[in-house]
C-alpha cells in the first residue's frame, strides 16, 4: 500500500491518459490516420492544466485547446512558441508537428515553417513523411472542410409539409414530405458552400448564405431565385430571418452583421460585432433581440430598437459557438460551441441557467421544440440528445444504429419529432425519441 500512496500522483495521470486514449480510440473511425495538428484534445487535458498550470505541458495542451475548439491559431502558436522555445519540451514529439502545422495554416515564411519541420523530424523517431503538414496544411483553413455529401443545414415550413436541405456540393434540395416527392430539382445555389438555410415570407420563400460571401431568396413554389444580395466580403456562416418574414441577419468571418431587406433585395443596416469571426446569431420571436456569436466563445445581444447602444455580454463558452436559437417566448437563448456544451441563458439578466453537459464531442447545431420545453443538440460524437429547458437534464440520448455518423443539423417537426441529418450519407433520417 505504501507504493500506491507514493506513487498515487503517478498513477492518477497514467490512468487519465489511459482514459484519454480509450475515448478517443472509441470516438474516431481509423485512429491512425488522424492528423494530430487538427485533432481532438485529450479528454484528461483540463484536469492536466488544473494540476500543473504553470508547466510547459498545460502551455501545449492549451495550445490544443485554442486550436481545436475556438480556431484561434495566433493563441495556439504564441503558447507552442514559448513552450518549444529552445527545444525545452521533451513531454510529446507531436507537439513539434502542431507548431509546424500552425504556421503553415497561418502561411508564415516559408523558411520558419522549414525550420518547424526539421524541428519536428529531430524529436519524432518515426516521423511519417506523408504528413508533413507542408504538404497536408497547404492552402487549407479553419474551419475544416466537410465531406460533399454531408447535408449541414436544414429548414422546414411551419406545417411541417415542406423540407428545404443543402448538401456540401452547394445542392439546394426541396422536398414535399406529404409525398416524399422533389418539388423541383436540386438547384446549383451558390459557387461554394451553403453555409445557413431560412424559411421566409411565411414560408413562401427560402433564403440561402454561402462561404462565398453572398446570400440568395428562392421562390419554394418554382425553386428559381429572386433575389441575390451582395455586400459581404468573406465568408457568411449564419443566418436568422426576422419575425416579420421580410427581413433577416446575416454574420461573417470579417465580424460584421447585415440586415436585409428581402422583399427589395437591398442591405437596411450594417455593424462590426466582434474582433474574430461571426458565426451565429439569431432573432427573438418577438422582434426585440438580436443575438450574435463567434470564435471568441462570446455572445453578445443587441436591443433592435437602437442597434447603436452598447450590447449586453454572455460569457462562458469556451469555443467557438455553432448555432443561438431563442425559445419562442423570447425569454431565453440557448447557444451550442465547439466546446462540448450547450447552454441555456436568461434574456434579461444575461445570466446562465444551465449548462447542458453530456457530449463527447463539439456541438454543431441544436433546435428549440415548437413548445419551448426542449432543445435537440447536434454533435460530432454521432448523437442527438434532447434536453428539458426547464431543468437542464437530458431526456433521451438519440442515434442512428444503421450508419452512425457525426451529425451536423438537427430540427423539430410541428409534433416534437425529431428529425437528424445523418453526416454522410447525404440524406435525412427521422429518429425518434
Amino acid at each position: 500500500m505504501k507504493y500506491l500512496y507514493r506513487y498515487r500522483l503517478l498513477l492518477v495521470i497514467y490512468g487519465l491518459a489511459l482514459f484519454a486514449a480509450y475515448y478517443e480510440y472509441g470516438f474516431l473511425d481509423h485512429p491512425a490516420a488522424t492528423v494530430s495538428g487538427l485533432a481532438q484534445p485529450p479528454a484528461s487535458a483540463e484536469v492536466l492544466i488544473e494540476m500543473y498550470p504553470d508547466s510547459l505541458m498545460a502551455q501545449c495542451l492549451r495550445a490544443d485547446q485554442e486550436m481545436y475548439f475556438k480556431y484561434d491559431l495566433e493563441e495556439s502558436k504564441r503558447l507552442l512558441e514559448n513552450a518549444l522555445k529552445e527545444n525545452r519540451y521533451k513531454g510529446d514529439e507531436s507537439y513539434y508537428y502542431n507548431y509546424a502545422a500552425i504556421l503553415t495554416l497561418l502561411k508564415e515564411d516559408a523558411s520558419k515553417v522549414d525550420e518547424a519541420v526539421a524541428d519536428w523530424r529531430r524529436h519524432d523517431l518515426t516521423p511519417d513523411e506523408k504528413l508533413d503538414p507542408r504538404a497536408v496544411y497547404k492552402d487549407r483553413e479553419l474551419p475544416a472542410a466537410l465531406d460533399q455529401e454531408i447535408i449541414r443545414c436544414v429548414a422546414m415550413t411551419r406545417d411541417g409539409r415542406v423540407i428545404v436541405f443543402a448538401q456540401q456540393n452547394n445542392l439546394l434540395h426541396f422536398i414535399d414530405l406529404t409525398s416524399s416527392h422533389r418539388l423541383h430539382y436540386p438547384v446549383k445555389a451558390h459557387r461554394t458552400v451553403i453555409s445557413a438555410l431560412a424559411m421566409a415570407a411565411n414560408d413562401t420563400q427560402v433564403v440561402s448564405a454561402s462561404l462565398d460571401g453572398d446570400l440568395a431568396v428562392w421562390s419554394l413554389r418554382t425553386g428559381e431565385r429572386i433575389h441575390q444580395l451582395l455586400g459581404h466580403e468573406n465568408a457568411v456562416y449564419d443566418l436568422a430571418v426576422f419575425p416579420d418574414g421580410i427581413r433577416c441577419a446575416s454574420v461573417d468571418r470579417n465580424s460584421k452583421v447585415r440586415i436585409w431587406d428581402l422583399q427589395k433585395g437591398e442591405l437596411v443596416h450594417e455593424l462590426t460585432a466582434a474582433s474574430r469571426p461571426l458565426s451565429a446569431v439569431a432573432v427573438s420571436g418577438d422582434g426585440t433581440w438580436l443575438a450574435t456569436a463567434g470564435w471568441s466563445g462570446r455572445i453578445r445581444v443587441w436591443s433592435l430598437s437602437d442597434l447603436s447602444e452598447k450590447p449586453r455580454h454572455l460569457d462562458g463558452h469556451r469555443g467557438v459557438v455553432n448555432r443561438l436559437v431563442f425559445t419562442p417566448d423570447s425569454r431565453m437563448l440557448v447557444s451550442c460551441s465547439r466546446d462540448k456544451t450547450a447552454r441555456v441563458w436568461d434574456v434579461k439578466t444575461g445570466k446562465s441557467q444551465f449548462v447542458l453537459r453530456g457530449h463527447g464531442a463539439p456541438i454543431s447545431s441544436l433546435a428549440v421544440s415548437p413548445n419551448g420545453k426542449s432543445v435537440a443538440t447536434a454533435s460530432e460524437d454521432r448523437t442527438v440528445k434532447i434536453w428539458s429547458i426547464a431543468q437542464g437534464k437530458i431526456q433521451h440520448t438519440l442515434t442512428d444504429k444503421r450508419d452512425p455518423q457525426p451529425m451536423h443539423a438537427v430540427l423539430f417537426t410541428p409534433d416534437g419529432q425529431a428529425i437528424i441529418s445523418n453526416g454522410g450519407v447525404g440524406e435525412l433520417r427521422f429518429i425518434t425519441p
